[in-house]
């Protein structure tokens, strides 16, 4: 079943009609400007982590919590001791 919508074929959606005038003394200010303003990076979770870290504050702290215990790792390689050289075993029946 297909059924048309009355729309308007010829009609320019960027310009504005006369009763659609802006009254901007009315206008208030967006409450989201200082979100938006912010710059934020969004990260998709699988959902088993998503269901560990529900909110970004969550996320957030346990990827402070890594960082910092990352930070406090040694930089330097430790010297790795050698083992001592043993004499290779003798072949049975040759002493």
């Amino acid at each position: 079943m297909n059924i048309q919508e009355d729309k308007p074929e010829n009609v320019e959606v960027a310009e504005l009609k006369a009763h659609y005038d802006f009254d901007y003394d009315r206008a208030k200010p967006n409450r989201f400007a200082a979100r938006l303003a912010q710059e934020q990076l969004m990260v998709v979770l699988d959902p088993d982590i998503a269901v560990i870290f529900p909110t970004s504050e969550a996320v957030n702290e346990a990827l402070r919590v890594l960082a910092t215990a990352a930070q406090n790792l040694p930089t330097t390689n430790p010297k790795r001791r050698r083992k001592p050289r043993t004499a290779p075993p003798v072949p049975s029946g040759q002493e």
